[in-house]
């Protein structure tokens, strides 16, 4: 069956056209969103009406008013409050997704505590200790790559998820962050404070089951030692012992 003429001509897109067949009308969008250009073909009479341009842009922005409106609020709903890191929510699910895909491993995992934060609040205000935090943060979004995710777990400790990164360049990007925290100066009602954190690292490479539950413990082991030990400092747990771990009951 020969095809309708009529069909193929209602086919060609505007693109298809040499430029100089084709005309438009740029549209400005309401509270500063942008422009959008309408295309038609030079030789057809406008038949387009003003409220109808006004209609078309106000779709147009009122669409992209709602994308963005979503996309904030899902933000929110990802970051902390405080520090503008990621939350404790974010960093479960992205470490789960991450020690399942062969090609980010090694996956190292970092557990910062802040050595003895609550006397912060105690003798100069949460106010100062929120400071702190702040400051904190920024350190290590500032000492981390692109690919790095960084957490707030909650009060004074924060969490790191170093994909493809064994455990030597962990340490060194642990060292560089405990580094850079001893070296920063507070100021708190004219008197000046210095901070230290402890540092627990854990690292899975190369194995074939990795219980996510379980990186978290051995960092978190690592932690401890690291505050048992003295404070402001990096403690490594066994690579060697990560595969002999047993998911817990609960």
């Amino acid at each position: 069956e020969k095809p309708d003429s009529s069909s193929e001509r209602s086919a060609v897109s505007f693109t298809d056209l040499p430029e100089t067949l084709l005309a438009s009308v740029h549209l400005e969008l309401f509270d500063s969103l942008g422009t959008i250009s309408l295309y038609h073909k030079a030789n057809q009479v406008r038949t387009f009406s003003d409220a109808l341009f006004v209609n078309i842009a106000t779709c147009f922005s009122q669409a992209i008013k709602n994308t963005l409106e979503h996309s904030r609020v899902k933000n929110l709903a990802m970051r902390d409050g405080l520090t503008d890191l990621f939350n404790r929510r974010v960093f479960d699910e992205a470490l789960a997704q991450k020690v399942k895909c062969p090609d980010l491993q090694p996956i190292s995992l970092l557990l910062i505590d802040l050595d003895n934060f609550k006397q912060v609040n105690d003798t100069y205000g949460h106010q100062a200790g929120d400071q702190v935090l702040k400051t904190f943060a920024d350190i290590l979004k500032e000492s981390c790559r692109g690919g790095d995710l960084v957490a707030r777990f909650g009060g004074e400790e924060f969490a790191i998820i170093l994909s493809e990164t064994k455990s030597v360049t962990a340490h060194a990007i642990a060292q560089r962050i405990r580094n850079r925290l001893a070296n920063t100066t507070f100021t708190f009602d004219e008197q000046t404070h210095r901070m230290t954190a402890s540092i627990g690292l854990a690292t899975c490479q190369e194995v074939k089951t990795v219980f996510t539950a379980n990186l978290v413990k051995q960092a978190d082991r690592a932690l401890y030692q690291a505050k048992k030990t003295g404070k402001n400092k990096v403690c490594s747990f066994p690579e060697d012992l990560l595969t002999e771990a047993k998911p817990s009951a609960d």
